[in-house]
């Protein structure tokens, strides 16, 4: 792991939100893009384009991409919580009837 330190921020550049509102912003395993979740989907940041094929859900609390391309998501089914993980490009999902998941991130050893 690489730690960074900086005496200071700058604002390079902006760009509007695509959206009624954004979330999370979190970066890939190959660290060349963002992924960003707005109410209703899920963004590329760094070119700011839909994901291609997500279907649209409203309110994802978390989501990534592995090195193959895989996304891991999940959408609240009950106030924030849901009781399964899902996946696109494949899509599958995996439950978890018992527990409340409200984060889900690709864990590399």
């Amino acid at each position: 792991m690489i730690g960074l330190q900086y005496d200071s921020l700058s604002m390079i550049n902006e760009w509007e939100i695509p959206g009624k509102s954004g979330y999370h912003l979190y970066a890939t395993s190959d660290g060349k893009d963002l992924i960003m979740t707005v109410h209703t989907g899920l963004w590329l940041f760094d070119k700011v384009n839909k994901i291609e094929g997500f279907h649209d859900a409203e309110n994802i609390k978390s989501m990534g991409r592995d090195t193959s391309g895989q996304y891991i998501y999940t959408v609240p089914e009950e106030s924030w919580w849901t009781y399964h993980v899902s996946f696109f490009h494949p899509s599958r999902k995996l439950a978890f009837p018992d527990k409340k998941v409200y984060k889900t991130r690709w864990f590399y050893k």
